[in-house]
């Protein structure tokens, strides 16, 4: 409701809907009325008595602009495909149409559940909500990064409001990756190769390398692992490892309720640590080897974020020989590229996810340009930045007073290239899959020589 109407808090969209009716916005207790409305959204509350709840519900069809004849009533009893088949008509408004693809695609990949299990804050008795910090984490500041003329990627993920415009931006009906990428796990994680190595090596800890904001994948690892014989009588250590506090944070709540409302993965012990995962050593790799082998996990194509060379190095630093590596690529293998793949980065869920580095490196060079200005301006180009040859790189760059600054960039790959490079790392080839419908988006599975 709140997306359809453009609202971020329940006192706003009170306060629009009451606004959209003149006979009640006029009235002297209308701040009264928004404050005992958003009230009863937070408790969850259905409208069963007279007042300020029951008159939210009978305004809020003419503020979504529906027809005439649908009325509070029925927008309390219809069910999600009801309420969304009420915007499919051509004179409704674009804004209810994206809202309304964001629920569905919330429902396809399993990510609505959040907002009815984080009610329920009762835990398992292994499951740990406590973020951990682990190195130093030595990123490149915003100051250093102007000079260099490249922003580090982390700094998009270190605002608080980052995990909201990431979830944002998953949902949006232009971008696919995330459910690409869930849809290739699934299929890796029940392809009888996959389970025939997870029957050799015996991980007994699953490490996410980068995996704040993922928690439906989350959910589809630990489900798979821990129906594994090896695992019958024994906990998995689930480790998620990210730089940002506020994409744990996101990630934990997700998962702390789904665990207390479907009282799945008892026997798993969850820790949340935020760190460079560039940055890894033997006391990670200590850490995660307490009790066997470690499955290494980094999905959604993070790995062509980062500069590959430093990612491997980290990972060989913190594994040893028998564990295994599946890592999520977005690959050019049949692929248009150029400006194609730049298109899909030309979005308003992505600018928000920019939007506080960049006002931030527009404060630092002392720039008075408006931050959504400025973000219009950036432009995309292929680079050959990657580690990894005959790759398409693309690099959103945006120029700021009189220099250009790289953004970020993104990389896609030849499968063959990147099957060698991770090879030439110290790593056996075990497996590729695709994602059904969109083959490029593959998940390649290797284990420690």
């Amino acid at each position: 409701m709140r997306a359809v109407l453009g609202t971020t808090s329940y006192p706003d969209l009170a306060k629009t809907v009451f606004g959209r009716r003149a006979d009640l916005a006029e009235q002297a207790r209308t701040e009264e009325r928004i404050k005992l409305a958003a009230d009863m959204m937070r408790k969850g509350s259905k409208p069963t008595r007279k007042g300020p709840w029951e008159e939210f519900w009978d305004a809020l069809p003419q503020a979504l602009r529906l027809h005439e004849s649908i009325t509070g009533t029925r927008l309390v009893e219809c069910s999600a495909d009801e309420f969304a088949a009420l915007f499919e008509e051509p004179t409704q408004n674009q804004a209810a149409v994206e809202a309304i693809s964001r629920v569905r695609r919330a429902q396809r990949i399993g990510l609505q559940a959040v907002s009815t299990a984080t009610r329920n804050t009762t835990t398992s008795p292994l499951f740990g909500f406590d973020i951990h910090v682990g190195n130093q984490l030595p990123i490149q500041t915003l100051e250093d990064g102007l000079r260099a003329g490249k922003i580090d990627q982390a700094h998009h993920y270190l605002d608080p409001g980052s995990a909201r415009s990431w979830t944002s931006l998953i949902l949006a009906s232009h971008y696919e990756n995330y459910e690409r990428c869930q849809l290739s796990l699934e299929k890796m994680l029940s392809d009888t190769r996959f389970l025939e190595a997870v029957a050799t090596s015996r991980p007994t800890a699953a490490v996410l390398l980068a995996g704040g904001g993922a928690p439906t994948k989350d959910k589809a690892i630990l489900s798979r692992l821990l129906s594994q014989p090896h695992l019958e009588n024994s906990t998995l250590n689930y480790f998620i490892l990210d730089i940002s506090f506020y994409m744990l944070e996101s990630t934990m709540t997700w998962l702390r309720g789904y665990i207390s409302q479907t009282k799945l993965f008892r026997n798993a012990t969850l820790r949340a640590f935020r760190t460079n995962v560039l940055e890894l050593g033997q006391g990670e790799r200590d850490e995660f080897h307490r009790t066997g082998a470690a499955l290494f996990i980094m999905t959604g194509g993070t790995i062509g974020n980062l500069p590959e060379a430093l990612a491997m190095a980290s990972l060989n630093r913190a594994a040893q020989r028998g564990d295994l590596f599946l890592v999520g690529i977005d690959t050019i293998d049949g692929q248009a590229t150029g400006i194609e793949i730049a298109n899909a980065y030309r979005t308003p869920e992505l600018d928000a996810l920019l939007r506080p580095a960049v006002q931030a490196a527009l404060n630092l060079a002392e720039s008075t340009e408006p931050v959504d200005t400025a973000l219009m301006r950036k432009t995309f180009t292929l680079t050959q930045e990657s580690e990894v040859p005959d790759t398409n790189c693309v690099a959103a760059t945006l120029e700021i007073s009189g220099k250009r600054l790289t953004l970020f960039t993104s990389a896609r790959y030849l499968e063959p290239r990147f099957k060698a490079f991770v090879e030439s790392k110290g790593w056996e080839w075990l497996s590729t899959i695709a994602a059904g419908d969109r083959p490029h988006f593959k998940q390649l599975l290797f284990r420690r020589n």
